[in-house]
């Protein structure tokens, strides 16, 4: 039994064995297969992959390939700071301030979703609006709207929201796809603060219309510029402790980054605000765009080229105001990065070779300002203005002052009151901060005007020093020539009641007056003589003449050099012309022809009265007070037109002079040495005793020798009558002078205003000027402070 039983089993093993046998062969089969269809496969597709590769390597157009290539590598920017600018004493006058930035990478955002209504987008983009105080805009898509069947409902819907009606809502609309610009943002109304918050957030519900924050306004403006993963800045400035906060949030915020940068600090903001100006970041895509291609032509790039990475980007820093913005071309750091390779979804795979750029810092600028200077001229300006608003009841009071080297054309100091605080530009301002911004911008003196090269002033009587020259160099005076002087003349000419002698007055009764004696005392009746020339007048058909009072029988004859003369020599001394200086803004003046004036007085020709207005610095004349210090300059150094210079030289960050300090000729006035010379010792006797000056100057500047004019000009409507009963105008007061007489150093310009009273250039515009002469010239005038003692 037990054998069979043995057998049995055996056979059975036997049995059990082969079949296992069998099922491992065929599964051995099955797997060899299995392996052979799977390297098939493999083989296949890497075939498949490998001729793809060289179909578009090879065969596809260089377009096309560089377009692929694209899609694959992206540039990653480490921003530069901006160069730095210094006084002509190297006294640092901007900083920048290491600082942080808050920005969104839209790849980190919570995804956008239909279902939600991307509320958990939203509401990162909410909760960072209030961490930061951010307002709000309500914003549309024109081409949304456009196609919306119910369009006309949601614009009536929103009108109440943000107090535009429907109809120039629809406007704006239909002008945005004339513009072809119907696909990008439209704002309809931004500066929305948090307060209103809840009350707007209807609008979130009506289709095509947005409630947005600052942070997604801007990322949505930058969704067609910038990849995914690139940080966009969203708010510019902010604390250390806040950026802690912000960081320490970051799974509560997804998408919030905090990205470190630099910030401008002025120095002295309200002594340089109108000089240095200040920065700020690109207000839209288009502005960007045309910077970088500005900038891509400086460098010698062709329009087609593709550069990478441009420039600048959104978020970088412009200069805005005075050098920040005409120097922007040097100021600009050159920002450094890597070029990364991305995949489909935009992470970071490795970094290209040879592609990493350490940022550059912007050059730095020296100015010809002296800083200290600049501070005295500010405060010999403000004591006068302050001495005209108690004495005169002057209101609205301005001012404005330039020194310059008589020799190089280096501008030592430009003033310009009111002035401003040119820190309250950067961005992420306190609600203070916010305040004092909005006074500034409601000030009715307009601070943010720079009145030394944008102000637009009659020259009054410092422009005679041009008719004196242009008389005498065109012969029609010399050092013996004299007119009488009794106030008044009186020209005949036709009015609407018959012919009347319209009455000319000079501001006093100077007597017999020759040139120097002429320009000593300012004589208005001399200067009118010298420009009108010996003519016919065309009405009245006879010789044009003038009576020393109305009922005289004796007429004078003109016998001036015209006004087509005068106007030769305006041309030549730069009116009507900017002088160049490298400040952006500015005014070019006025000169006035016989020609010109019927554009500006349609219906109206020259007359006798334009030509006398002319001559003394009124009527439609424009000159700035940079303008009259340049006149006075070449004055000074006999005859040479200098362009005026603020930017004394740049150097890049190795100390390479960029920009060398060298004096620019802009022309030669073409006039007899003598002649100056002639002018010259009438402007000496200006501060003499006799002067329009010498109440301030003469006896009080101790040993230094001061040549200078006084000039009163109106301006405006009246504001009254004079004890003669002639109208009385506003009036500017201005002073121009130089020094020393013998070898002129400095030039010296001053200016006060007033829109409500009369003042004079010799009660106020000279005592600004001779505190400044005092502090230019310590020693001469005897004003220097004796050395401190020392300690034993």
């Amino acid at each position: 039994m037990v054998l069979n039983l043995d057998e049995q089993k055996l056979a059975r093993d036997n049995e059990y064995e082969e079949e296992r046998r069998a099922e491992a062969k065929s599964g051995k089969a099955r797997t060899v297969s299995r392996l052979n269809f799977l390297r098939v496969t493999i083989v296949g597709g890497f075939t498949i992959l490998g001729w793809r590769m060289w179909d578009l390597q090879i065969n596809k157009p260089p377009e096309e390939r560089k377009q692929a290539t694209k899609v694959l590598t992206r540039d990653i920017t480490i921003k530069a700071p901006r160069g730095l600018i210094y006084d002509r004493n190297q006294t640092p006058l901007v900083s920048n301030i290491a600082t942080y930035s808050v920005a969104i990478i839209r790849a980190n955002l919570p995804a956008r979703s239909k279902a939600t209504k991307n509320k958990d987008r939203q509401a990162v983009y909410d909760n960072l609006a209030r961490f930061l105080g951010m307002t709000y805009s309500v914003a549309c898509i024109p081409s949304e709207l456009l196609a919306n069947p119910d369009k006309n409902q949601l614009l009536n819907s929103v009108e109440k929201y943000i107090n535009i009606s429907a109809q120039d809502i629809d406007k704006k609309l239909y002008l945005r796809k004339a513009q072809k610009l119907d696909t990008s943002l439209l704002v309809l109304k931004e500066s929305i603060p948090l307060n209103d918050f809840d009350q707007m957030m209807t609008i979130r519900e009506l289709p095509g219309l947005y409630f947005l924050s600052q942070a997604e306004r801007i990322v949505l403006e930058a969704e067609f510029r910038t990849a995914d993963f690139e940080p966009v800045v969203v708010w510019p400035n902010v604390s250390r402790e806040d950026a802690n906060i912000l960081d320490e949030k970051r799974l509560d915020l997804p998408g919030i980054a905090i990205v470190p940068g630099y910030v401008r600090q002025y120095e002295k903001p309200e002594l340089l605000a109108h000089i240095l100006g200040y920065s700020g970041i690109f207000r839209d895509s288009s502005e960007l765009e045309s910077y970088n291609k500005k900038s891509n032509e400086i460098a010698g790039v062709s329009a087609e080229a593709i550069v990478r990475p441009n420039p600048y980007d959104i978020d970088d820093q412009i200069g805005r105001q005075g050098i920040e913005a005409s120097m922007e071309e040097f100021l600009r750091g050159r920002k450094g990065g890597r070029t990364v390779r991305v995949d489909n979804a935009g992470n970071i795979v490795d970094t290209v070779p040879g592609s990493e750029r350490k940022p550059t810092v912007g050059h730095t600028v020296q100015l010809t300002l002296d800083t200290k200077l600049q501070e005295i001229v500010t405060n010999a300006l403000l004591a006068e203005i302050e001495s005209a608003r108690s004495q005169r009841q002057a209101s609205n009071l301005t001012a404005a002052g330039v020194v310059m080297d008589a020799e190089t054309g280096e501008v030592y100091a430009m003033v310009s009151v009111p002035s401003y605080n040119n820190n309250l530009f950067r961005t992420g301002r306190t609600p203070d901060q916010e305040k004092e911004l909005q006074n500034l911008l409601d000030d009715k003196r307009n601070p943010l005007i720079n009145r030394a090269i944008t102000g637009v002033y009659a020259p009054g009587s410092t422009f005679k020093l041009i008719t004196a020259l242009a008389g005498l160099n065109e012969g029609f005076l010399n050092t013996r020539t004299s007119f009488d002087c009794n106030k008044y003349i009186f020209v005949p000419t036709l009015e609407k009641g018959g012919l009347i002698r319209k009455s000319f007055k000079c501001w006093g009764t100077h007597g017999t007056q020759n040139v120097e004696g002429a320009i000593q005392q300012s004589c208005d009746i001399f200067f009118y003589n010298t420009a009108q020339q010996d003519d016919s007048d065309p009405i009245l058909n006879r010789r044009l003449a003038y009576y020393t009072t109305k009922d005289s029988p004796t007429p004078t004859y003109f016998r001036g050099m015209g006004v087509n003369n005068l106007i030769k020599y305006m041309d030549m001394f730069g009116v009507g012309k900017r002088t160049g200086i490298e400040l952006p803004g500015e005014y070019r003046g006025l000169l006035q022809t016989p020609e010109t004036y019927p554009e500006y007085h349609p219906g109206d020709a020259w007359s006798v009265g334009l030509t006398f207005t002319t001559a003394i610095g009124q009527g439609d004349t424009q000159m700035t007070p940079l303008h009259i210090a340049n006149m006075t300059t070449a004055i000074a150094n006999g005859g040479t037109l200098l362009k005026p210079r603020i930017v004394k030289k740049v150097v890049d960050a190795s100390g390479k002079t960029i920009v060398p300090d060298e004096r620019v000729i802009t022309g030669l006035i073409d006039v007899k040495p003598e002649h100056i010379a002639t002018v010259k010792r009438g402007m000496r006797k200006v501060a003499l005793p006799g002067g329009t000056a010498d109440r301030t100057l003469a006896n009080q500047m101790g040993s230094l020798a001061v040549a200078g004019k006084t000039g009163t000009a109106e301006f405006g409507e009246p504001i009254g009558k004079d004890a003669d009963g002639n109208l009385q105008f506003p009036t500017l007061a201005w002073f121009t002078c130089f020094a020393p007489y013998d070898k002129p150093k400095y030039v010296v310009t001053t200016l006060i205003t007033t829109e409500q009273s009369v003042i004079e250039g010799s009660t106020y515009a000279v005592p600004a000027a001779k505190k400044i002469l005092q502090a230019l010239f310590p020693k001469e005038t005897g004003i220097e402070q004796p050395p401190a003692t020392k300690k034993a």
